[in-house]
């Protein structure tokens, strides 16, 4: 299992974030609906709980470039988009973080 904010399995996600409400985000490819609960590891937590858009996108810019070879366009079109998400993420709130349940996929 991967933390859903940084992408990262080591270390393993062992928080969970439910949101407040789902919310959509549309892009020129497709339409994402987030509704679930965001699984997430002890190094992102204080970053989502502070609100640090700019730390938790230099993660997860790090979490992709792990193992895939992406061109300057794709690397700045996913920055792009998972700032929209965690932008998104953020105004619709999130609840307090929980421990997430052993064996949780």
């Amino acid at each position: 299992m991967r933390c859903d904010f940084c992408g990262h399995d080591n270390p393993p996600p062992v928080w969970s974030f439910a949101q407040k409400k789902g919310f959509t985000v549309v892009t020129e490819l497709d339409t994402h609906r987030f509704e679930a609960p965001w699984a997430c590891c002890e190094i992102c937590k204080p970053l989502v709980v502070k609100r640090q858009l700019h730390l938790i996108l230099a993660r997860a810019q790090r979490g992709m470039l792990d193992g895939e070879m992406l061109n300057r366009q794709e690397r700045r079109f996913q920055r792009w988009f998972h700032k929209k998400v965690f932008q998104s993420l953020f105004n619709a709130g999130l609840k307090d973080p929980v421990p997430l349940e052993p064996g949780t996929d």
